[in-house]
């Protein structure tokens, strides 16, 4: 099934709608971990991040729906892409047209791996990634201490 969400590219004024969405698809939302606007306006200026360029919007009715941002480093021939759609959008081929575009994006970039960012627990993104080619190479786990005090290193 395919649905008629229009891809289009980041504008700096699609920042409140995009902290929302990110915070939903990844379920930081009214979470200590949730991002605000000025977190997310610093980790899209990073570089290489160039989000006018290489952040892509799927917007349905006017409203975001999912989202895409590829990063390159050049240097090395390697874009890192993450994303989503929220979960009321998903099965209708927003998320395949997303990786499309972020797939042919890194082709103009030269780009000769495409890496992808993605949750451990979200199987139902890494069985889409998997049957267009990728394959799981590496996983990272997000730790934090919650003690009053950090150990000395020694």
């Amino acid at each position: 099934m395919t649905t008629s969400a229009h891809i289009r590219n980041y504008s700096w004024n699609d920042l409140e709608p995009l902290t929302r969405l990110f915070n939903t698809i990844n379920g930081l939302s009214d979470t200590e971990k949730a991002y605000d606007s000025e977190l997310l306006a610093e980790r899209l200026s990073q570089p290489p991040c160039r989000p006018e360029e290489d952040c892509y919007l799927a917007e349905s009715q006017e409203s975001l729906v999912g989202f895409a941002l590829l990063c390159s480093e050049p240097r090395i021939s390697r874009a890192i892409a993450m994303g989503g759609v929220l979960e009321s959008h998903r099965n209708q081929g927003i998320g395949l047209r997303l990786l499309e575009t972020m797939e042919d994006r890194a082709r103009k970039q030269n780009a000769s791996v495409l890496q992808m960012q993605l949750p451990t627990d979200d199987t139902d993104a890494r069985r889409a990634l998997e049957s267009d080619g990728f394959e799981v190479v590496s996983k990272y786990w997000q730790m934090r201490w919650e003690h009053d005090e950090v150990p000395s290193l020694e």
